[in-house]
């Protein structure tokens, strides 16, 4: 399992750099036991979308992948407090986090067709 961030959402998610306690969260986060699928829209094909909370030095975080099934790979797309109204309800029932869901899975598309993404260590 292989974990990419795409530059626009490292920008929109992080300010352009991905921190090292942000990063250390992430390792400690995705781990395939502790991720849960939800129900998405408008993924791309043979895609699945996984949520994990995890605690960092800032305080609760909601995380959202993209898996791209067939090869195992994951996409960061959100990395949220806890206490804001997308952080709060990572569901598609929440129009803020669809609204939210779909410009970023356009950013990550246009990361891909351009080769503006990074591969995030897990190890």
């Amino acid at each position: 399992m292989r974990l990419f961030i795409g530059k626009s959402i490292l920008k929109r998610e992080f300010g352009g750099k991905l921190a090292e306690d942000a990063r250390e969260v992430l390792r400690r986060a995705i781990k395939p036991t502790l991720l849960l699928a939800i129900k998405g829209a408008a993924l791309p094909a043979k895609t699945q979308l996984l949520k994990a909370y995890a605690t960092s030095p800032q305080g609760p975080r909601r995380i959202v992948l993209l898996l791209a099934v067939e090869h195992g790979d994951l996409f960061l797309l959100f990395y949220w407090p806890k206490g804001d109204k997308i952080g709060d309800n990572v569901s598609i029932k929440n129009p803020a986090f669809k609204t939210t869901l779909m410009k970023h899975l356009a950013l990550l598309q246009s990361d891909i067709a351009t080769n503006s993404i990074e591969e995030i260590a897990l190890a």
